[in-house]
């Protein structure tokens, strides 16, 4: 990590990647407080909110140590920490736009309600950017002590929303997110949610709405600049629903598409490569196809196969009919339009997937109930065989009930390589 640089009484801003020691006395890292012998790793693209204060030994090896005139967090977060605190048993929602620190202040509050000796759990719905889990979930857990970083705190339990944008998405978010906060309150006495940066548009308007209305919250905080949430955050008001505003921290990194992107491949890296990837056989006789087309109907006639592929001008690797669509997949350069007119009139709703098309999408693997055993990545669908191929961290498959097809496809560094339409699967 390199030498440790002692730093003088006062407030900090430490970004990493770095490490905090405190060998005497105390340290504030984010509202929590870190007695003597406290390690704090500041991973790449993050930031704590350091106090020193006067007689302790606090040191920071590498990154960077920016002082600051006066606390990043604003006293404003302090009075509404404390006020929540005091009421110990709560569900508390946040909202903001992207940048306003939403997660610094659900960090902040739920260091405060630990301190308060209230037994606490965060649901990280910010699918995008997600801290608890990995991205296109919505991740639970639950605070056994201080934490610096959202990212430190271990995953409990998850939902898997298979996009990491909410565009599109807005059913499973909602219910992704009800359905943590529900297991959360079984064993928590206050529950914060950290959300998405997304505030403006008709989905933004429904997603925040339907997510009050389905979590029922005691409090709602809105994270603003100059009134850009005012337009959710009335309605909510209107609902009868208990609302606090609050100003964004004066210090805050700001990050690009670029850097959110190279932020989410990290995360997926982080937990693919922490937990060893193994490829993994699932029989799709135990385990079905959910949120696709394919899986849902019955093998086509080998007549209605030939006819595909006579139409198709290609061979047809599988073919299946269901009450609602035809599901073809070809070995094909492309389809046109006309051709897909031709079996639309004979079949109504068609689907041709290219040879392949399942290699690299991101897939949640559901077990009994239909609770997320894990994530994996597909790497083939067999239907002849009967069987899918899946790389995934979990070590026994055999429980495994469902495999649910997700929206994004991941490149060789986990990198996100594509996102896919809604219903193209």
């Amino acid at each position: 990590m390199g030498e440790l640089a002692t730093l003088e009484p006062g407030h900090y801003l430490v970004s990493g990647y770095a490490k905090v020691v405190v060998s005497k006395g105390y340290a504030l890292i984010t509202g929590g407080r870190f007695s003597e012998g406290s390690e704090v790793v500041v991973p790449e693209y993050r930031a704590v909110a350091l106090e020193v204060p006067e007689g302790c030994t606090v040191s920071v090896a590498r990154g960077e140590a920016k002082r600051l005139e006066k606390p990043s967090i604003p006293p404003e977060w302090g009075e509404l920490a404390q006020s929540i605190s005091r009421r110990r048993e709560a569900v508390v929602l946040v909202f903001g736009d992207v940048d306003v620190g939403k997660t610094y202040f659900a960090t902040y509050l739920v260091n405060k309600l630990l301190e308060a000796g209230a037994r606490v759990a965060v649901v990280d719905s910010d699918i995008g950017q997600s801290d608890i889990g990995p991205p296109a979930t919505v991740g639970m857990g639950f605070l056994g002590k201080p934490t610096a970083l959202m990212c430190q705190i271990p995953l409990a339990s998850a939902y898997f929303v298979g996009s990491t944008s909410p565009a599109g998405h807005l059913l499973p978010m909602v219910l992704g997110t009800k359905k943590m906060v529900d297991e959360a309150r079984r064993s928590a006495d206050a529950v914060v949610v950290d959300t998405t940066g997304m505030v403006r548009g008709g989905p933004a308007r429904a997603l925040k709405l339907y997510k009050v209305e389905a979590v029922d919250p005691q409090l709602v905080v809105g994270i603003q600049r100059g009134g850009e949430l005012e337009h959710i955050l009335r309605q909510v008001e209107a609902l009868g629903y208990e609302v606090a505003r609050l100003p964004p921290s004066h210090e805050l990194r700001r990050r690009g598409r670029v850097d959110r992107r190279a932020i989410r491949a990290s995360a997926f890296q982080q937990y693919f490569s922490s937990r060893g990837l193994r490829s993994a056989e699932v029989s799709l006789d135990e385990a079905k196809l959910v949120g696709s087309f394919l899986g849902t109907g019955v093998p086509a006639s080998e007549e209605v196969v030939k006819a595909v592929a006579a139409s198709l001008g290609g061979k047809v690797m599988y073919c299946e009919t269901s009450a609602d669509c035809l599901v073809a997949i070809a070995e094909v350069a492309s389809v046109s339009r006309q051709k897909l007119q031709r079996l639309m009139e004979v079949y109504g709703v068609v689907k041709v997937l290219r040879r392949g098309f399942e290699k690299g999408l991101l897939v949640g693997l559901l077990g009994e109930g239909g609770g997320l055993l894990d994530i994996g990545i597909l790497r083939e669908l067999d239907f002849s065989g009967k069987k899918a191929l899946v790389d995934t961290p979990l070590r026994d498959v055999s429980g495994v009930r469902a495999i649910k097809i997700g929206s994004v496809r991941l490149g060789k560094r986990f990198e996100e390589v594509e996102r896919i339409p809604l219903g193209y699967v």
